[in-house]
């Protein structure tokens, strides 16, 4: 027995038993059942045939069976091109797996007829194409010439090849770990070509294909489906959960605030009837507290929106002098028993007609200078809406500015979390949840808007808001 066939046999047998090994830890759990799979699948399936193929030529040349021999030699020649083959669809499809044009087009039953159809040509062709010299030497394949093999050659170079080429395309789109792959097999398939051509005798390539096989096992798309299906489950579980608590709340939402409505309409009238003063300041502390259960009530019922992705744009034409005039109405009940001056500053820039979601308007600018009132007790509160006009479209920036208590350096950050009030804020007298800002944050971005927060503690606040509006008209004129 010669000393390759010794190496070969040895070599064959170590990477069979890895092979079989990989086969069984892959097979044993359920995998996605993509196009790197099923690639992987059938690579992982060639591999052990042809290892096998590979050692029963080494045993049939070890017993000199030689009609037997050339057989299992077509069968392995075989094999070894499809491997090849096979693992060149592989590289094809990942070097498009991220040109979503070209990968959107692909069919993968088409792509496997296409490959199986190959493969079948490559069968027809390495089983009846003629072998002009067959030398065998003490069970070691010296020599082979002739059509067959240069059709073998020919079949293993070009798919390494076209990868080289394929890969220098579209290296930029491939993802790195995944041209592990394409690094090993380019390795070694100059290096098999080289062995070949210098040693036949020595089988190299099959130590090849098992690395290239346990290398794809750590890069392909290969989670483990039960914890795929369990996390499925338990976003399932929890989508359902979040949706019965979003309905729980927004039906809570509306019954509270019917009572509450109620409470607040029949204080109000009782404070315009009665003169009696302890009476008016008993019910006063009712009408505030029921205001600031509707303004947590209100709250709650748009932070579920937020969460649930449920607010959608309502876009319609609106003239902000208007919107700004319900603001200023509106806030009377808010300054009424303080020491504060509250200025509007509407610049005439503002288009006359916008083109935009009044309500998120109105809501933003009345939660900005409802938590201004909250945290000055005196001083002014000031109002800016200021635009800079792009052809079609009004980039307005609004302002609300205090003399308030201000914000310490650390709290910053965290205002527009959802029910955060700073520690300073937590033990005074000053009524508030902590939604009003969180809530203002969210629906700016849902505007493509956005906010900032400049503040000097004991000293004020200043937020800015920026949103862009399409202009309708400006100064009775239409923009078309």
């Amino acid at each position: 027995m010669g000393v390759f066939l010794y190496i070969n046999m040895t070599t064959i047998v170590c990477c069979l038993l890895f092979s079989i090994f990989l086969s069984v830890i892959y097979f044993s759990k359920k995998n996605m059942n993509n196009m790197e799979n099923k690639i992987y699948r059938h690579l992982l399936i060639i591999n052990n045939l042809e290892l096998l193929a590979t050692l029963l030529f080494d045993y049939c040349a070890l017993i000199n069976n030689l009609p037997v021999i050339k057989v299992v030699m077509r069968i392995e020649c075989v094999t070894s091109s499809v491997f090849l083959l096979v693992l060149f669809f592989y590289i094809l499809f990942i070097s498009f797996e991220n040109n979503k044009k070209v990968y959107d087009k692909i069919n993968t039953k088409k792509l496997f007829y296409i490959l199986y159809s190959i493969i079948f040509i490559n069968v027809i062709c390495h089983a009846f194409l003629p072998i002009d010299e067959f030398v065998l030497v003490n069970g070691e394949l010296l020599k082979l010439t002739g059509i067959f093999n240069d059709f073998y050659l020919f079949c293993m170079a070009l798919p390494l090849v076209s990868s080289i080429v394929v890969v220098a395309v579209n290296r930029k789109s491939i993802v790195k770990k995944k041209l592990s792959v394409f690094y090993v097999m380019s390795c070694f398939g100059v290096i098999m070509l080289i062995v070949y051509l210098i040693l036949p005798q020595f089988f190299i390539g099959q130590l090849a294909y098992t690395l290239i096989n346990y290398f794809m096992f750590f890069t392909i798309e290969n989670p483990d489906m039960k914890m795929v299906n369990e996390l499925n489950l338990a976003r399932d579980q929890a989508e359902k959960a979040n949706n019965a608590k979003s309905d729980f709340l927004s039906s809570m939402s509306h019954e509270l605030r019917t009572p509450l409505n109620a409470i607040v309409g029949l204080s109000q009238v009782v404070i315009n009837t009665t003169s009696e003063s302890e009476t008016r300041r008993d019910v006063q502390e009712i009408l505030n507290s029921s205001n600031n259960l509707l303004e947590l009530v209100d709250g709650i019922l748009d932070i579920n929106q937020i969460d649930s992705n449920n607010l959608e744009i309502n876009n319609s034409n609106y003239k902000m002098n208007d919107l700004i005039n319900d603001i200023i109405k509106m806030t009377d009940r808010r300054i009424e028993n303080k020491n504060i001056n509250f200025k509007a500053n509407i610049s005439p820039d503002i288009p006359e007609i916008l083109y935009g979601d009044k309500g998120k308007i109105k809501t933003i600018i009345l939660n900005l200078l409802t938590n201004a009132f909250k945290y000055t007790n005196e001083g002014f509160v000031e109002l800016d809406v200021n635009c800079f006009n792009i052809k079609d479209k009004c980039n307005l920036r609004i302002t609300v500015s205090d003399t308030g208590i201000g914000i310490v350096p650390e709290d910053i950050d965290k205002i527009f979390d959802k029910f955060y009030r700073s520690e300073e804020n937590k033990d005074s007298n000053i009524d508030g949840t902590g939604l009003g800002l969180s809530i203002t944050k969210s629906l700016v971005e849902l505007l493509d808007g956005k906010i900032t927060v400049n503040s000097n503690y004991g000293e004020g606040s200043t937020f800015t808001v920026t949103i862009s509006q399409n202009i309708v008209s400006d100064n009775n004129t239409e923009i078309l």
